[in-house]
């Protein structure tokens, strides 16, 4: 089986902004799941003032950004107006009650010097906001980025520091409980790989090099304790190498982490290419840390199977109905076109490949059905549109479509509902988080997002 991964490193492209009179900020948007998120399927929305980047909250299977933004094409003259200025727009959504939608969790930068965690949940169901943690003095200060993780509970956040540089194994990392006590701390950590707690939040998995797994334990009283695992050489390669064969990759693999089994007893995990960032193998480790099996097929469907569950990345690989994979490879094109996004059944067979331009995020619904946001363009697309494929790659009419925009991002899909997070820049600035029902799409609510608060990741993880 051959699945997609999220590259090694997201270079995020960059571009300072035309500032005119009386305007101080800039505005940043980071999407990374991955990633999506990284073991809890987010998409990342980061909101700074300092950068503009791309909202690129694609699957692991997206593309990794160059590190200078391609030349966006000129928008269609409907979006410009006299003078030449594009015109962005948002969503036009209310701040309103959407019954049966889920929660979505939002992490922010705050208090001086922007050194405390914040904990916000927006519940669009009774359309309320409200803070339910702030966590004082747990983040590195200035422009240094930071990639949370929080347990299903919020009771717990792993934090992720990115290593400038973006080496593979080069990332630090520190678990915090709500009173912002350090339980654990790592290095040598793979950022890109994200993590993956258990529904219970009681295990923590977080991938390291070389070739290490850290399944950490966290009990009642807020202890910690870490079981490592090395995995074995034969994990990291799809198929058996012949002696004097010369052609293995001089870069080291790594590693992420998809998801549960059904019973509880497995993680199931990949190993994401170094050249190609696809997945081009699977293995499970016992949450004990007791055994690693190398593995053809991820059992979706068997009670000691994965389970593709929200807050996992295995919902943004693997179809939890029929066990299909959605993969993707690197363009061959040497200008670096966008990826051709695929489906593979669980044999690796061919099914069809997601239209539509740049795939900016996809993700698997409980009905078995692929819900993927598209675009014309990665940066300043004149469109977006959220469609449901079938079984056979069909799309039906858009469920949502937005634009012109800076960027856009799915955050993920749960209980029927889409939450999307779209950036406009020009004239002014303005971003929001929407919420939209697949079944009935009139049905939508948004929430507006301030410029001057500091938003570093959004995730639908309960």
């Amino acid at each position: 089986m051959t699945t997609a991964g999220p590259p090694d490193r997201l270079d995020v492209p960059v571009e300072r902004l035309p500032v005119g009179r009386g305007q101080a900020r800039r505005a940043t948007a980071v999407a990374v799941g991955i990633v999506a998120v990284l073991g809890a399927a987010f998409g990342i929305a980061r909101w700074s003032e300092t950068r503009i980047a791309a909202m690129a909250s694609a699957p692991p299977a997206e593309v990794s950004l160059a590190s200078s933004p391609p030349t966006p094409t000129r928008p269609p003259l409907a979006t410009m107006e006299r003078g030449g200025r594009r015109i962005e727009r948002l969503v036009e959504a209310d701040r309103v009650a959407l019954p049966g939608a889920p929660e979505v969790t939002l992490i922010e930068r705050t208090g001086d010097g922007q050194h405390d965690l914040r904990i916000v949940v927006w519940t669009p169901d009774d359309a309320r906001t409200r803070v339910i943690r702030r966590i004082p003095h747990v983040l590195p200060g200035g422009a240094d980025p930071v990639l949370p993780l929080v347990a299903p509970n919020r009771r717990h956040v792993l934090l992720f520091g990115v290593d400038p540089s973006g080496g593979l194994g080069k990332d630090t990392g520190w678990l915090i409980d709500d009173a912002g006590t350090n339980l654990w701390t790592g290095d040598h950590l793979a950022a890109a790989s994200g993590g993956l707690w258990r529904a219970d939040s009681r295990l923590l998995v977080v991938t390291g090099q070389p070739r290490l797994w850290h399944l950490i334990g966290v009990d009642e009283p807020g202890h910690a304790t870490e079981t490592t695992v090395t995995l074995p050489g034969d994990v990291y390669l799809p198929y058996p190498i012949p002696r004097g064969w010369a052609t293995v990759s001089a870069l080291e693999p790594r590693t992420i982490p998809l998801g549960f089994s059904a019973d509880g007893r497995w993680i199931y995990g990949g190993v994401i290419s170094p050249e190609l960032g696809i997945l081009i193998d699977e293995f499970r480790v016992r949450d004990d840390g007791s055994a690693v099996e190398k593995l053809t097929d991820l059992r979706v469907g068997h009670r000691d199977g994965l389970a593709p569950r929200p807050g996992t990345q295995g919902v943004r690989f693997v179809d939890p109905v029929t066990g299909r994979v959605m993969t993707s490879r690197i363009n061959a094109d040497t200008t670096g076109g966008p990826r051709t996004v695929e489906v593979r059944g669980p044999d690796a067979g061919f099914l069809f490949a997601v239209e539509g331009g740049v795939t900016l995020g996809a993700e698997w619904g409980a009905d078995g059905g692929l819900y993927a946001l598209t675009a014309d363009a990665l940066l300043y697309p004149a469109e977006v549109a959220l469609r449901r494929l079938d079984e056979s790659g069909r799309s039906g009419p858009p469920l949502l479509t937005a634009g012109p925009l800076t960027g856009a991002a799915l955050i993920g899909i749960r209980d029927e509902y889409a939450v999307i997070g779209l950036l406009a820049t020009r004239p002014d600035q303005a971003a929001q988080l929407v919420v939209v029902d697949l079944v009935r799409p009139e049905r939508l609510a948004a929430l507006p997002l301030d410029a001057d608060r500091e938003l570093i990741a959004a995730s639908l993880d309960r």
